[in-house]
């Protein structure tokens, strides 16, 4: 099933590029922009993980879905999940969670998925929703084509400021390249 959408529950605690390396990158000195660097990391690493779905730092985020679904599970629109931390199903305004025991995260696939544990069955959640809390994100620092671009998006808005005022932002061709070579069908 799937998702209907997700919302960060606890931001991430630190950014995979930090000042002092967008500064170096840009390379300029001193602390005049630490301020708006940090900030436009911050925008870059939001627009990169929703545009292609894998998160970049370590959060917490609750997906929801309109239901179970038993022969898929339930498939979540962001990767890496390190674990589940609850699965919760609402029915006629009573809200209950699923034990541990009930389910199983799979990994191994494009999108991570949460499915019946053997033997166990889920209920009915017709006219209701789920949400499963998870925790996500990369638990090492971002190397790659990640990192890269998180940078090329910052340097972007920070050097050409001008391109970037109008209702949409000037399409930088090397970002779009690789946001496209990213994306995953989702």
């Amino acid at each position: 099933m799937e998702a209907i959408g997700y919302i960060v529950t606890v931001q991430p605690a630190s950014e995979p590029v930090s000042a002092t390396e967008m500064k170096l990158y840009l390379r300029i000195d001193g602390t005049t922009y630490d301020t708006m660097l940090a900030a436009l990391i911050t925008s870059a690493r939001q627009l990169v993980e929703r545009t292609t779905g894998r998160l970049f730092v370590t959060q917490d985020v609750g997906v929801k879905f309109a239901g179970y679904d038993w022969e898929d599970g339930l498939i979540l629109p962001i990767a890496p999940v390190a674990s589940v931390v609850s699965v919760t199903h609402t029915i006629g305004g009573d809200a209950a969670t699923l034990s541990a025991d009930d389910y199983t995260l799979d990994r191994y696939r494009l999108w991570p998925r949460i499915i019946p544990a053997y033997g166990a069955s889920w209920p009915s959640a017709d006219g209701g929703s789920v949400v499963v809390a998870v925790k996500a994100g990369e638990v090492t620092s971002t190397e790659g084509v990640g990192k890269l671009l998180i940078q090329a998006i910052v340097a972007d808005m920070f050097e050409h400021p001008e391109a970037n005022i109008e209702l949409t932002l000037a399409e930088n061709k090397t970002v779009a390249r690789l946001l496209s070579a990213w994306r995953t069908t989702w």
